[in-house]
């Protein structure tokens, strides 16, 4: 096995020439073996004059330049113009107290309830790598310091109240492995659409419900992570697998999915729903076709 610490050393040393790790060595392996060369699908829009518009497809642009090897790049630059969105939302709302997360979960209603089914079918994928990351900052999270409680909030928000409590007083705040595990399970259950049932009582989700878990607590806690660091950069370490590549791309199209959502919600004119349904059916048939083995890992 090839030491990554090594690596990254000879890497650094003898930079700027590429240095591949194994574990990109792999994923690249994987998509030559399921003929995809991009493990995602941008569909194409027509333009409009909007500046803003522009901005937005300019990181969408950035997080294209990413894949295949580097979803988790992908994953930042798609954020930034889902939360450039929210933060519109929410200023155009004037409600200064309220989410802004809520605020673009509620922005959703404006899709065809079509569009919001077609964008969950690919939120059902969701491996249960992302769920196990899910379950264990709902876990984590404390009623406490300032950026903890952020945590907290947002947690409580994506599940609603009663399924937060609900699950946290499932699974405690038991933080090993196997605890995770299973918190993880049924959080890839609810992604699912599937009924489920804590201590007696039977919680039901709807497609927004579960786009929400992500665009509410999801997609920012990852973000927040990575710009605190603390989590290890990703696939430079001999720990990362092939099941990391999974969540890491779940992540980047996931968020680009959304970030679609409110251009075609915005901006009609380049991206009509019809369209959006197919980009988000194609990528659901590609992340299934190459990923299809990671998902349960």
């Amino acid at each position: 096995m090839t030491n990554s610490r090594s690596l990254r050393i000879s890497a650094f040393n003898n930079w700027p020439a590429e240095t591949v790790f194994p574990v990109q060595d792999q994923y690249l392996k994987l998509l030559k073996e399921r003929n995809s060369p991009v493990p995602m699908v941008c569909g194409s829009l027509l333009e409009v004059e909007d500046p803003e518009f522009h901005t937005y497809v300019a990181y969408i642009l950035d997080g294209l330049d990413a894949l295949p090897t580097r979803p988790d790049w992908a994953f930042e630059s798609f954020y930034i113009p889902l939360e450039l969105e929210m933060k519109r939302i929410k200023l155009a709302n004037g409600n200064i107290n309220s989410s802004r997360f809520l605020e673009y979960k509620a922005f959703l209603g404006g899709l065809d309830s079509v569009t919001t089914d077609t964008l969950a079918s690919f939120i059902a994928l969701a491996p249960l790598q992302t769920c196990e990351f899910v379950a264990k900052r709902i876990l984590d999270a404390v009623n406490t310091a300032n950026e903890e409680k952020q945590l907290y909030n947002r947690a409580k928000d994506a599940l609603g109240l009663q399924l937060f409590t609900s699950f946290r007083a499932k699974y405690g705040t038991n933080g090993d492995g196997t605890n995770i595990r299973k918190a993880g399970s049924l959080i890839q259950l609810i992604l699912k659409g599937k009924q489920i049932e804590i201590g007696g009582i039977v919680f039901n989700t709807n497609s927004i419900d579960r786009i929400g878990i992500l665009s509410t607590f999801m997609m920012p806690s990852m973000r927040n992570d990575r710009f605190h660091g603390n989590v290890f950069p990703s696939f430079r370490s001999s720990a990362y697998k092939l099941k990391n590549y999974a969540g890491a791309q779940f992540s980047a199209t996931s968020t680009f999915l959304l970030t679609l959502v409110a251009i075609a919600i915005r901006w009609p004119e380049s991206l009509s729903e019809d369209n959006l349904r197919s980009v988000i059916d194609k990528n659901s048939n590609l992340f299934l076709s190459i990923f299809d083995k990671q998902l349960q890992k």
